[in-house]
């Protein structure tokens, strides 16, 4: 399994490239110990760099805001969305008024190493380039064709540990693939579920849409958006079970590592598959429960699986048929039956869904 990097937040859009900021920040080491970014879960550490003081507080970093603080919040919101895998998310401000960032664990060289391998630099320009791809498209560019970091160096890169080999080496994501699965009846709003999930596939990705019985309809509509690696399945007859052998279909054939479902009236949130890569590839063994957007109040409300509480479109599983459940008793068995399997779900804060936007909030 590839290993991963991610660099570290940018300080500014403007003065990073002044030199003596840059010689206090290479002097600063965020989230180093003795060269390693590894701190227990739950443990609370300070660490004193040449410009602020960051605090590891669990699994996440605080850190007194600057003046570019707001730049870099807009900046980490737009890559979020964009589903770029390499940045920390900003979570708010605590009660002292710090920033909150999501801690990305791994190891950060103390210096500059030449002995870092072709393949790793390859890697990581690999991981600069989507960088500025994903930020070209952000109004913060301003003028210009994309916002630069302007301290790219190893000493701002977080390693993790490549599995195929014994050196360090960093590469853009966890290759994650998702099936996504869309049981359909034949609706019009067919056409903006697919249009919602077209541009943030990744290769591996796939598309299965499963009509119920033989919707002509649906077939059309999938015949003028398919993409490749897109496929059209049917049950034999009309099931009207709101889509559980549909979904039960779809698993049956579903290459992806993970599965997650959309039903043909409801859409996906701009970087919900990012979201959801970036979810799998830190639990890759567990049950993700999403947000979803349910006619504009949040869904999950608590960390409770109840009727209400949970739904279709917020699910993702790995896909195990072995260890999964049928659909064929609705959404909430599933849900509940696959963490009874699974383990505990993993609650994430990240909306991936819109339920029904064509009705009016």
């Amino acid at each position: 399994m590839p290993p991963c990097v991610v660099v570290e937040v940018p300080d500014a859009h403007g003065d990073e490239g002044s030199p003596d900021r840059a010689n206090q920040r290479r002097r600063s080491r965020p989230l180093t110990h003795s060269g390693r970014a590894e701190i227990p879960r739950g443990d609370v550490e300070e660490h004193r760099g040449g410009i602020e003081i960051l605090e590891l507080v669990g699994d996440t970093v605080r850190r007194p805001p600057n003046p570019n603080s707001p730049f870099v919040h807009k900046l980490l919101a737009h890559l979020r969305e964009q589903g770029f895998p390499g940045a920390p998310n900003y979570l708010g401000t605590d009660e002292q008024g710090r920033e909150i960032f999501s801690f990305i664990p791994g190891d950060v060289p103390a210096d500059l190493d030449p002995t870092i391998s072709d393949e790793t630099l390859a890697s990581a320009a690999q991981l600069i380039r989507r960088y500025q791809d994903a930020t070209a498209s952000s109004d913060l560019v301003r003028h210009e064709e994309v916002v630069c970091h302007n301290d790219l160096s190893p000493c701002n890169f977080v390693f993790r540990e490549n599995k195929r080999a014994t050196e360090r080496a960093p590469c853009q994501t966890e290759r994650v693939s998702v099936s996504v699965v869309i049981p359909t009846i034949g609706r019009e709003t067919l056409r903006a579920t697919l249009e919602s999930v077209a541009p943030q596939l990744e290769r591996g990705d796939e598309v299965l849409v499963v009509g119920d019985g033989r919707p002509a309809r649906a077939r059309e509509i999938f015949a003028r958006e398919r993409r490749r690696r897109w496929r059209y399945l049917e049950t034999d007859g009309p099931c009207n079970d709101g889509g559980g052998t549909q979904r039960d279909l779809a698993a049956t054939v579903a290459r992806g590592d993970h599965l997650c479902f959309m039903d043909d009236d409801d859409i996906f949130a701009p970087g919900a598959l990012g979201a959801i890569r970036r979810g799998v590839a830190e639990h890759p063994q567990r049950v993700l429960l999403f947000r979803m957007d349910n006619y504009g109040t949040l869904r999950w409300r608590d960390r409770e699986i109840r009727y209400g509480n949970v739904g279709t479109p917020m699910v993702v599983v790995p896909n195990d048929p072995a260890r999964l459940p049928s659909w064929r008793f609705g959404d909430y068995e599933f849900i509940r039956q696959s963490c009874k399997r699974l383990g505990e779900p993993v609650w994430r804060d990240e909306v991936v869904a819109v339920v029904r936007p064509h009705v009016p909030r």
